[in-house]
Order: C-alpha cells, then sequence, then structure tokens
C-alpha cells in the first residue's frame, strides 16, 4: 500500500487528482437507478392534483382498470389503509413546533399543486400514462394560500387540518439591544424583498424501483437518493416492518442539489405497490413533475 504520510504526497494543487466515481460516468458506463430493469417489471404514473387546494369530492377510477395492460389502481384512502403518514425525520414538535401529517397520496383534501392523488401501475410506462388520463377525480377548489405574508393573516384559511394557525415554529431570538441601535444608526432602510419561485434541475430526475422480496416478506428500493440510511429508518416507519427487512439501494446519482434527500411520497409508494403485486414497481420523474412537486421546488 502505497505510503501517503509525507506532505509531499497529499499535496492536491497543481496535480491532475482522480475523481472518487472515476471514469464510468464520463465514459457512459455508470449505472443510474432507470438503468434497472428487472424480471416482471411494472411502471408507475402518478396522477397529481391540479389545484393548489381542494377537497377531493370523488375519484373515479373504473376507467383506468378497463384498460389493458393495467395491473393495479390505487387512490389516497386505499394507500392510508395499508401504510402509515410520512414520518419526521426531525418533528417539529421536539422543537415547540406543530407536527403535520401527511401521507403519500392525498385523501380528502389537497394542500398544494402536483400532490399526489392516484397511481397506475401497469406492463409498461405508456399504458400507465394513458390509463392514468380515465381516472376521474371532482374536486371543490379552495382559495389558496400563496404565501407568508397571506399565510398569517387574521383571516387566512388554516391550511393543515387540527392547527389553530398556519404558523409551524416559532423560535424568536435576541441579541444585544436592536432597537437602541436603531435609534442611534444614522440612517434607517426598511425594504421588502419578493423572492421568486424557483427549482432544482438536476439532469437525472428523481427515480424509485422497488423489489419486494418473497422469501423474507421485504423489500429493496433502487432509490435516487441522497441519504439512503435515514430512508430506510423512514421507510420502516410507514411500511410497518423492520428495518433489517429494508434494503436502500442508492446508484450513481446524477445531481441532486438536496432534491433527492428523503422523505418523498414516491419513495414509500413504490415500496407498497411492490407488496399488493409482487412484482418490481419503478416510477421516474418527468421533468414537468420536477418543476411542480419536487422538493425545493
Amino acid at each position: 500500500m502505497a505510503d501517503h504520510s509525507t506532505i509531499d504526497d497529499t499535496r492536491y494543487v497543481g496535480q491532475a487528482v482522480r475523481t472518487i466515481e472515476g471514469r464510468a460516468p464520463i465514459v457512459g458506463a455508470a449505472r443510474y437507478t432507470n438503468d434497472f430493469v428487472f424480471p416482471g417489471q411494472l411502471y408507475a404514473h402518478i396522477v397529481r392534483s391540479p389545484h393548489a387546494a381542494a377537497r377531493i369530492r370523488r375519484i373515479d377510477t373504473s376507467g383506468a382498470l378497463k384498460v389493458s395492460g393495467v395491473v393495479r389502481v390505487l387512490d389516497g384512502a386505499e394507500a392510508a389503509a395499508h401504510i402509515k403518514p410520512i414520518t419526521h425525520y426531525i418533528d417539529p414538535a421536539v422543537f415547540g413546533g406543530k407536527s403535520a401529517e401527511v401521507r403519500v397520496m392525498a385523501v380528502d383534501e389537497v394542500w398544494c399543486y402536483g400532490q399526489p392523488v392516484a397511481v397506475v401501475v401497469a406492463e409498461d410506462k405508456r399504458t400507465a400514462r394513458f390509463a392514468a388520463q380515465r381516472i376521474q377525480i371532482v374536486y371543490d377548489v379552495l382559495e389558496p394560500v400563496l404565501d407568508a405574508e397571506a399565510a398569517t393573516a387574521p383571516d387566512a384559511r388554516i391550511v393543515v387540518p387540527g392547527w389553530d394557525s398556519n404558523i409551524m415554529m416559532q423560535a424568536p431570538f435576541r441579541n444585544g439591544d436592536p432597537d437602541a441601535a436603531f435609534a442611534k444608526a444614522a440612517h434607517v432602510v426598511k425594504t421588502s424583498v419578493d423572492i421568486h419561485r424557483f427549482s432544482t434541475q438536476p439532469f437525472e430526475t428523481r427515480c424509485y424501483n422497488a423489489v419486494w422480496e418473497h422469501d423474507i416478506e421485504g423489500v429493496t428500493l433502487y432509490a435516487t437518493a441522497q441519504n439512503p440510511h435515514p430512508l430506510r429508518h423512514v421507510l420502516s416507519e410507514v411500511l410497518g416492518m423492520p428495518e433489517s427487512k429494508i434494503r436502500v439501494h442508492a446508484p450513481v446519482i446524477g445531481g441532486a442539489f438536496g432534491m433527492k434527500m428523503h422523505g418523498h411520497p414516491e419513495e414509500a409508494l413504490m415500496c407498497l405497490l411492490a407488496k399488493l403485486t409482487g412484482r418490481p414497481v419503478k416510477w421516474t420523474e418527468t421533468r414537468g413533475a420536477v418543476c411542480a412537486s419536487a422538493a425545493l421546488a
């Protein structure tokens, strides 16, 4: 083994340094999550809310079920009967804040544009997408709460059921005497800055491929995951199975920028669908879905 204990051996400035990833991504030999295809592979297409705020009056999935090649159709109520809400990895309630019960798919009400409402699993992606268009959903559209100023107004609509306000957590702090500092200042400038909505756009969109392991009644999830170990913990809580029966495989990631942290609804949803169908189920995010519903958007 080479001795790297000397200073000269550990200086990288001015010399070529091999990347941690190696040659594979450069020459196109790296295997990303979407590259994994297993025997009996199924594909999922998610139906998302076209409204920022609405109550779900009715979901009719009968049209999708009639499409040849469709294996399973699931709505939020059915999913909720099988798995628990998504676990807070760091619960705001621990710090005096409020917890929100977030399901993998909306049950009675949608809170944001792009929230998953139903999912179709089929033999191929095209069939799943076509069948998803045949799901009929009736909404009672509500007035959305679009910014912090509107959310904290006295007459603001409460977004999360059971909360007394839209403020999740308050953490006031004071350092020194700011009032005195302002009073002594030669000039005081007051301004309000509006920051537009943005979205993270990695080359590789999110992808999850869940394989049900019949021999141990467990699941292996191939995922675009930045932190697979916390993801396994969250899946254990949501799916109601020990971590020893869950394996998270995180292949090469084509960019993330924080967007591929754990806690996305599609992670546990694919695991549930693999269990219900007994076959591998893959979902690959479209570029439109990145803009509409990915974290950090």
